[in-house]
């Protein structure tokens, strides 16, 4: 007997495992025998799925990619009970409906920041669950890991690429910063994809942001130091000739530092104002005690020129980001000899006279006479 009209409920209660219920109110029913069959490889080799007295059954496929098919036997049980009929419904594809391929944020966790003395960096891991229904085995990999500073004392360029650990149940990402991310609070934000064997699946993309701040965790052995370095572009520039005087107002409540770094040389003007940037293009640098407020150079005419000045406190923390503090410019008129801010926001009087005229003092050169 042949029967396939009977309502059926099929559900994906996790990627391999399956859950399906005959709507059957038969009362001469004995036994439901369920089987299952992949649709496409092969569809004639029944595999037995199990066998309850009501007409549902749990059974676990083995391959969550393919698309499988039921059939039902019931064998049942006649008045005298003495003989045994049965009854074979027609096979029924089970449609596909896996679970959402996605972690919940409440799967995502950020350990706390640990300091590693080694290579002076601070190691942060962002971990995982895989996405509910879903083993290791459905996971084909991870590919992009990636990490984005927001304003962070560390430019994108220096920062090593975090990588993907694998672990049971889920996996995690490490990620090594330098320390001296921490001399100001950083946000960073950190990203992977999450890659499903199934092709019929989407990639999930695992996000996080996290903030490295000292004044959070003054537990770490390196946010234990007394100050950061300080710079400062409170400067004055001022001389005659070939010589210049480079005077600076030191930090207010730091006291003196243990020295100043100073880094100096002929400047390059990159992009057009009043959006443009000075950037130092042959580099010199040196250090001058921390009582000093001022320093003498040597200029040539007519050139830019382009200082950075910081303190140092500690010396654990002695490398200053100089990429990241604005440069104070100036430069010396060959005619005048008198050196002033940048020769872009000024004109050298014509005729070798004795003084410098402002550019922003001028509205039309055609004023200046000889």
């Amino acid at each position: 007997m042949i029967n396939d009209i009977v309502p059926v409920k099929t559900e994906y209660l996790e990627s391999r495992r399956i859950r399906i219920q005959l709507n059957d109110n038969s009362i001469n029913a004995f036994v439901y025998i369920f089987e299952y069959s992949t649709v496409t490889t092969a569809p004639d080799n029944w595999i037995f799925a199990g066998a309850n007295t009501l007409p549902n059954i749990n059974f676990t496929i083995d391959d969550a990619c393919r698309d499988y098919q039921f059939r039902v036997i019931v064998i049942l049980r006649n008045e005298d009970d003495q003989y045994h009929w049965f009854i074979v419904y027609r096979p029924r594809a089970i449609p596909v409906d896996l679970p959402t391929f996605a972690i919940t944020a409440d799967k995502i966790h950020t350990t706390t920041p640990v300091y590693n003395a080694d290579d002076d960096t601070i190691v942060v891991y962002i971990s995982w669950e895989n996405p509910t229904g879903y083993t290791d085995a459905d996971i084909y990999g991870y590919e992009g890991p990636a990490i984005y500073p927001v304003q962070c004392n560390s430019p994108e360029a220096e920062l090593q690429s975090p990588s993907v650990e694998l672990k049971k149940g889920g996996g995690r990402l490490r990620i090594g910063l330098p320390s001296e991310v921490l001399q100001h609070k950083c946000r960073v934000w950190a990203e992977v994809q999450m890659l499903p064997r199934c092709i019929r699946l989407e990639p999930f993309s695992i996000q996080q942001s996290f903030e490295l701040n000292c004044d959070k965790l003054m537990t770490l052995e390196v946010c234990k130091h007394e100050v950061i370095p300080q710079c400062t572009n409170v400067i004055d520039v001022w001389g005659r000739g070939t010589n210049a005087t480079i005077t600076w107002v030191p930090e207010d409540n730091f006291g003196a530092p243990l020295y100043y770094h100073i880094r100096y040389g002929p400047a390059q003007m990159q992009g057009v104002p009043p959006l443009a940037s000075w950037t130092i293009a042959l580099l010199h640098e040196l250090k001058v005690t921390g009582n000093s407020t001022s320093v003498q150079l040597h200029v040539d005419p007519d050139i830019d020129y382009g200082i950075q000045i910081c303190g140092v406190y500690d010396e654990r923390w002695k490398n200053p980001k100089f990429e990241l503090i604005p440069m104070e410019s100036f430069g010396r008129c060959g005619e005048c000899a008198k050196i002033e801010g940048p020769l872009l926001e000024r004109r050298c009087h014509p005729k070798g006279r004795i003084s410098c005229t402002s550019a922003g003092s001028n509205a039309n050169s055609s004023n200046i006479k000889g």
